[in-house]
Formats: structure tokens, sequence, C-alpha cells
């Protein structure tokens, strides 16, 4: 089924929720048994509502982990023993919110870029069955780089509230791509919500500054369906983004245009998608 305007708001409605994938025993123990009475790390981002927070319980936990394990870059998550595999999960504890660390709380693979320092410069990565998660992290600063998740079929709210908010000219026009600048004050709010599904993974001041980011870019950002109507962009300045849907699981991914590696054919070009006075509905 193509992922057109005629039909993207009639079949994603439901509530968010990731795809969720259970954890194996190791040993003795489960990991989230271990999880629960053994906790690896000191602050905790169930009470963290800072950036600065968060980069402090995130190094401190990555600190733990790469102790635990002798040292090392790249680390596949089942050749860890229980308590390895404990200490991995609380660094994503420390990094994410309490529901996204819920929904993407079984990664297979954790990777470092640089030493996890307080006061330095490094960065880290995971993937899973769920979804996929890279972040810059400095002295003040949480930046997202790239975020990919699987979705439930029935489970994005934000994409049938934004594509219902549209006019039906607007709709009409997905295919060849409208500008931000064209959406009302609701509908650009409305867009902002759907990107926040990648970006709103966080404490509440690091998606802030990532959404605001976003808002004061939109005058550059177009929304479009891509050609073969499988995949609805979001594209300018602070952002690439896309949903996509394949074999009913919906994919979101997110990109920072300014770190990231896409290539150049994985973008969509908006050179002539002209600028357009906000359109009254």
């Amino acid at each position: 089924m193509k992922l057109i305007p005629a039909t993207i708001a009639s079949i994603l409605i439901g509530s968010v929720a990731l795809v969720g994938c259970a954890p194996s025993p190791t040993g003795g123990q489960t990991v989230s048994s271990l999880m629960t009475s053994n906790p690896t790390y000191t602050s905790s981002n169930h009470s963290v509502e800072t950036t600065a927070g968060t980069v402090a319980a995130t190094t401190e936990a990555a600190e733990t982990f790469i102790g635990l394990t002798g040292g090392g870059d790249s680390y596949e998550l089942a050749s860890l023993d229980a308590s390895e595999q404990v200490a991995a999960r609380s660094v994503l504890d420390a990094l994410l919110n309490d529901a996204s660390f819920q929904s993407l709380q079984h990664p297979n693979q954790l990777s470092f870029e640089g030493t996890p320092t307080m006061g330095g410069a490094w960065g880290l990565t995971f993937t899973g069955d769920t979804g996929a998660v890279t972040a810059d992290l400095s002295t003040d600063a949480v930046n997202f780089t790239s975020v990919d998740l699987s979705l439930d079929r029935e489970s994005l709210p934000q994409l049938d509230a934004f594509i219902t908010s549209l006019s039906p000219t607007q709709r009409s026009e997905l295919t060849t791509g409208i500008p931000a600048t064209s959406l009302n004050t609701v509908q650009q709010g409305l867009l902002v919500e759907l990107v926040s599904v990648a970006l709103g993974i966080s404490d509440d001041e690091t998606t802030v500054t990532a959404l605001n980011a976003v808002r004061t870019s939109l005058t550059d950002t177009t929304v479009q369906t891509t050609p073969d109507g499988l995949a609805l962009t979001i594209t300018g300045p602070a952002l690439d983004f896309k949903v996509s849907q394949t074999n009913g699981v919906i994919n979101v991914s997110y990109h920072d245009p300014n770190t990231d590696n896409l290539a150049p054919e994985e973008r969509v070009d908006a050179s002539d998608v002209a600028s357009a006075p906000p359109e009254v509905v």
C-alpha cells in the first residue's frame, strides 16, 4: 500500500508504540532483573530535566561501562555477560527519557566515538531491533545526529494529525512539495510535533533546543511525498526527516544534515519548491 496523502490519515491512527523485543536470559539472572536491582550509575535520567544533567548521567554511565568491560570502542551486547549488559543499558537509560528507554532498551550493539569524559566531546551509537540512535555529547549539549525508529503500523497519531490538518489543495501538492511557509501556525505546530517523534527522546531541555532549531528553519523547510508515494519527507537546514511504510511497519528516520553522512541521492531535492505565504484555511 502506498503512503499517499489519501491513505496516510486512514492507516496510521493510534498512540505511539515502538515495537519491542524481549530480553534474552543471561546466566542465572536476566538482564532486566539485574537492571532493577543493580543500577550502575548514581545519576538517573528519570529525574533529569536538563541537558547538563543528561550529559553528566550519560558520561558517568559510559565511564562505568567502559571500566567494567576493560575498554573498547564497539561492543556486541550478546557477547557481554549480564552485568556488562546492564551497564550498557544504563548508558541508554541515562541518555533517553522514560518512554524512549522503555521502547529502545534492548540494543544489540553499542559503540563510542572519542572517550567519554566530563568536559570532553564524544559520541555514541546504539542499534537494536526497534531502532538506532547516534548522539554527540559535549559539556552543555546533546545533539542527536541520527535517529531511526520502527513503529507499529497503527502508531503514529502525529502524522495523522498533520495530514488531516491540510486543505485539499495542500494535499494535492504534496507530491511536488509544499514549503513550510505555506502552512498556517497550527499546521506548522503539528509539523514540529511530528518531528518530535524522533527528536523528543531525551530530557525536556534537549528536546526544546532541538525543536526550536527546527522551528527557526521552517522558512527553508519543505514537506512532500516521494514520487512513488511511499514516504513523506520533511527537509530543511535543521533536518532530513522521513516517514515510510514497509510491510506494515512504519519507519521514522531523522538525520541532522549538518553532521550526518547521507549520500546526495538519499536527500530530497527541494530546490524547485518556491516559497509561499501561509495559506488561509
